[in-house]
C-alpha cells in the first residue's frame, strides 16, 4: 500500500543513546539518557528546537533498591539548545538532598 503525498516523512535523524528525529511537518523528538549532578547540570540537546516552547519530561533512575525514597529530577531553566536540571530525593524520613543519580529525557516541540 502506498502512503500518499499526505504522509508525514522524517527529514533527519539520528538514533544513538541520545538522539533525535526530524519530521518535514516541523515535529522534532528527542530522547536520551544524562548522569544526575549533585547540584545543577545543563543537558545539551543532541539538535536545536526553534524555540523554548519545546515539552520536556524527565524520569529517575534510581541506583539505590533498598531505599523507600522519590526521586524528582527538575527541569529549571530552557533555551533552544539545553535545559538545566536538578536531581533531587526525598527519602521516607523527609529528608531532602541531591543526587547523582542517572535520569531519561524525553522532549517534543518543533524545529522549523
Amino acid at each position: 500500500s502506498s502512503l500518499g503525498t499526505n504522509a508525514i516523512q522524517s527529514s533527519g535523524q539520528s538514533f544513538g543513546q541520545n538522539s533525535y528525529i526530524k519530521f518535514n511537518n516541523g515535529l522534532l523528538i528527542q530522547w536520551g539518557v544524562k548522569a544526575g549532578a549533585v547540584g545543577f547540570s545543563s543537558l545539551y540537546l543532541p539538535t536545536s528546537f526553534y524555540d523554548t516552547n519545546y515539552i520536556v519530561q524527565l524520569t529517575g533512575v534510581s541506583a539505590n533498591t533498598t531505599e523507600i525514597i522519590v526521586y524528582a529530577p527538575t527541569i529549571y531553566t530552557k533555551t533552544v539548545s539545553s535545559f538545566k536540571v536538578g536531581t533531587r530525593y526525598i527519602a521516607s524520613g523527609g529528608e531532602i538532598a541531591w543526587t547523582g543519580w542517572q535520569f531519561t529525557w524525553f522532549a517534543i516541540g518543533k524545529w522549523k
